[in-house]
């Protein structure tokens, strides 16, 4: 049996791209609760007033859920670090936690701490998956992961 080169598999290239556009995503989570409480003050000002809407907050999620599915199902099933799937669901949950509930229970320093927290998760968990989709060799019989840290 032969080991295929990295770059022979089409599956491993689109993971490694998703978990990218993942990383982004949830960084920007993170960014607009950081920033959107820093630049209220200029919202007026400025006429960024769809920075105040929870509709960009939920819309953000939304795309970090999407962007996740698509990344985390292809590389599970490429390196089967089964492991990391806890961790970026108590991401999601956390993210979703905070879009609907936390505000109401919390006010905005729950909802910003709940999608700080989140984000995080999904940043580590596609960093995770992304390493391990990059140090997995698949043979070319397509037995599975033949390498790669745990």
């Amino acid at each position: 049996m032969t080991i295929a080169p990295t770059d022979a598999n089409p599956s491993k290239k689109r993971s490694l791209g998703w978990d990218g556009m993942g990383m982004t995503a949830s960084s920007l989570c993170v960014a607009h609760c950081i920033l959107t409480p820093v630049l209220l003050f200029a919202v007026p000002l400025a006429g960024l007033a769809v920075l105040e809407n929870e509709l960009i907050h939920k819309a953000l999620v939304a795309t970090v859920i999407a962007v996740g599915a698509v990344a985390f199902i292809p590389g599970l099933r490429l390196h089967g670090k089964y492991h990391l799937l806890p961790l970026a669901l108590l991401g999601v949950g956390s993210l979703l936690f905070a879009a609907f509930a936390a505000e109401a229970l919390w006010g905005e320093t729950g909802e910003t701490a709940f999608t700080m927290i989140g984000g995080a998760l999904m940043i580590y968990s596609h960093c995770r998956n992304r390493t391990f989709c990059r140090a997995c060799r698949v043979c070319e019989d397509g037995d599975g992961c033949a390498g790669g840290e745990s």
